[in-house]
């Protein structure tokens, strides 16, 4: 991983990011939010997002880790590693929009 990505990655966790709380959704209505919430912040020219998911059963954050796998501009993501984050957050990285 570069030193950039890594940076960006850290960010997400620690820092000012847009940040979109996915608690009490379902399925279809988790999708729909999800997937505006990542178009709208890649236009805006963003690099790095935190999707809160809860830790509950883990069935959110497969669909939030499914969804995340088919974004096209989506470069990478990763469950949080700070220890209070760890099972409850993703954060993903998108590719430069002028790399695109």
């Amino acid at each position: 991983m570069e030193e950039d990505t890594s940076v960006l990655l850290w960010a997400a966790e620690e820092g000012d990011v847009p940040i979109l709380d996915l608690h009490g959704m379902r399925g279809v209505e988790a999708r729909h939010v999800l997937e505006s919430f990542l178009h709208h912040h890649y236009l805006q020219g963003e690099r790095v997002v935190r999707i809160v998911h809860g830790r509950g059963d883990g069935i959110l954050r497969q669909e939030v880790h499914h969804l995340l796998s088919h974004i096209h501009f989506v470069d990478q993501f990763q469950d949080a590693t700070h220890p209070a984050l760890v099972g409850a957050v993703t954060v993903a990285l998108f590719y430069s929009s002028q790399s695109k």
